[in-house]
């Protein structure tokens, strides 16, 4: 039902493997898609989900036990020349919600799959510390 919202929406989804046109992988269908949307919108503001789903939902954790982050929003990124901007939400029972943005980061255009992992894994890390702060703060 969320790829029908999402398709009827114009935004761009991770296509099911079945949806796949003959030959192409995931990651190059979202840069393709992504640079579609870029060239008619050059100033959108992508959100993509590196953990991938839910948080907490399939890792049995808590709503800020975020899981290890993919890697597809990088290759995205390098790959169209696109800054990354990590932001970590957290809700607050007594103030409402909290962002955190992070320091930009902008890949060179053909990283490595280390480099690639190691940018998602200190993105990640960063979040994590941030959000384990606002827990501790307010139990």
């Amino acid at each position: 039902l969320l790829g029908k919202i999402f398709r009827a929406t114009g935004s761009i989804e991770v296509p099911p493997k079945e949806d796949l046109p003959r030959g192409k992988k995931r990651t190059e269908v979202l840069i393709d898609s992504t640079k579609r949307l870029v060239d008619v919108h050059p100033k959108a503001v992508i959100v993509s989900f590196p953990e991938g789903g839910t948080t907490g939902k399939r890792n049995g954790g808590g709503p800020y036990d975020i899981d290890s982050f993919h890697t597809g929003s990088y290759v995205i990124a390098a790959s169209l020349g696109l800054p990354i901007l990590p932001v970590a939400q957290y809700f607050d029972p007594k103030d409402g919600f909290e962002l955190r943005i992070f320091e930009p980061l902008r890949l060179k255009s053909n990283p490595t799959k280390d480099e690639l992992e190691h940018s998602a894994d200190q993105h990640c890390q960063e979040e994590l510390r941030w959000l384990k702060e606002r827990v501790s703060l307010n139990s």
